[in-house]
């Protein structure tokens, strides 16, 4: 499946490709793309939209980082960030 990574204005972000949403929180949203990790980074983060049928998934809030990663984040750095 292709995915799109859209951003406008460094405060809307869309994607497509989206297999699994890991953790949401207000300054991190870890989803999983194409067996891939990605973090995304910023502050007051929201989940607008998520359609797993469909893959897709939008964010609201002020991304300061979009970052793919094949290494899972220790469970240490999760619980204390």
């Amino acid at each position: 499946m292709d995915k799109i990574i859209n951003l406008f204005n460094q405060s809307q972000l869309s994607i497509t490709g989206v297999e699994k949403v890991k953790n949401v929180s207000p300054s991190e949203i870890i989803i999983e793309v194409d067996g891939q990790t990605l973090l995304i980074l910023g502050t007051n983060l929201e989940v607008q939209t998520l359609d797993l049928e469909n893959s897709s998934l939008s964010i609201n809030g002020l991304i300061t980082c979009i970052k793919y990663s094949t290494k899972k984040p220790s469970l240490l750095k999760r619980i204390f960030k």
